[in-house]
């Protein structure tokens, strides 16, 4: 039986397997692995029909691939060792398949921030091209070898503080308590990419909330009602992913100091905001994005080659369908007046 301390620096004996452990962890599970299937059957679309027609989807699809590593370490690893309440691996493999899901997440940020950059470039400054199709996959692949090389350096050479995925808080648990640098860069990431991102959608909506209004006069009262509608939808879908995110990183750090020693089990909250959140962009586009349903519900009813050739393909974004793309960008584009 191992002993180890959670963040606050108290030291977390596992009782054993209880009813409560079988269905903290039993959740864990069966959650992980709904999301994994989500989020292949997610990622089987993009790359059958969307990869080689828009580059704007490669982010989203190496996001979704790295939330997937994610997930198949809390389905595979965390969830049956917190039901049995016992670990099934020596602390050496422990450890590697810990810095490989926080590797992993840092990228999941870093990708987070990149994608609303790019969606703030799709919509704002369409007239410039930032992310080439080449450009993409590069970005992506630099982002998660720097992340599982930080995660590499802050688990194996620094010696303090290690994350470890651990059952006997349903969750994730530093094993020491005297300060390190680690904590520092791992709040330095977290606080960072969130604000960041929210700080790119809210320009975002007040943009497109900028150029609704700016075409307000040539439209009817309903159709500035339904434009209304669509502000508020882009702000939900924008702050989904994030808020999901966030709430994951603030649960670990503070379930620690509010929840009663003997309560470790709601610390499966922490997990189930990760699982949530690694499937919050298959999420998005099953629920918001209409030509992705096309595709995923019906593969047959529509014509990829008429998706192609439309002139709005090259600035559709994962979020933006055509059509909202083209409505902001028509109130900035100027046509030459004919001589």
């Amino acid at each position: 039986m191992s002993l180890l301390h959670d963040n606050t620096g108290l030291a977390t004996v596992p009782e054993g397997m209880t009813l409560t452990s079988i269905i903290a962890g039993g959740a864990i599970s069966l959650t992980a692995g709904i999301a994994i299937a989500v989020n292949c059957s997610v990622m089987y679309v993009l790359m059958r029909y969307f990869l080689r027609y828009n580059m704007i989807y490669i982010f989203a699809f190496v996001n979704i691939f790295g939330n997937t590593i994610n997930l198949l370490c809390s389905f595979a690893y965390l969830g049956p060792t917190s039901i049995m309440q016992s670990d099934y691996m020596n602390l050496k493999w422990k450890r590697a398949v810990s810095c490989l899901m926080i590797g992993v997440w840092y990228g999941d940020l870093i990708m987070q921030v990149i994608m609303a950059l790019n969606r703030v470039s799709t919509v704002v400054f369409f007239k410039y091209s930032f992310f080439t199709r080449s450009g993409c996959w590069m970005t992506s692949i630099a982002i998660y070898a720097f992340s599982l090389f930080l995660s590499f350096v802050m688990n194996y050479i620094v010696p303090c503080c290690t994350i470890y995925i651990h059952y006997a808080v349903y969750s994730y648990a530093y094993i020491e308590n005297e300060p390190s640098i680690n904590v520092y860069i791992d709040l330095f990431i977290d606080i960072g990419g969130s604000t960041t991102c929210f700080i790119l959608y809210i320009y975002l909506f007040f943009n497109v909330h900028k150029a609704n209004n700016a075409t307000k006069g040539a439209i009817g009262t309903n159709q500035v009602g339904f434009r209304r509608n669509k502000e508020i939808r882009y702000a939900a879908q924008f702050g989904f992913c994030t808020v999901l995110a966030c709430l994951a990183w603030v649960t670990f750090r503070i379930f620690p100091m509010i929840v009663p020693k003997d309560s470790k089990v709601w610390g499966c909250m922490t997990a189930q905001m990760m699982i949530g959140h690694c499937m919050a962009t298959s999420l998005v586009f099953l629920i918001f994005n209409h030509e992705f349903q096309s595709k995923f519900f019906h593969p047959k009813s529509a014509s990829l080659a008429a998706q192609s050739t439309n002139g709005q393909a090259s600035r559709q974004n994962v979020i933006f369908p055509s059509s909202i793309s083209s409505g902001i960008n028509s109130t900035k584009v100027k046509v030459p007046p004919r001589r």
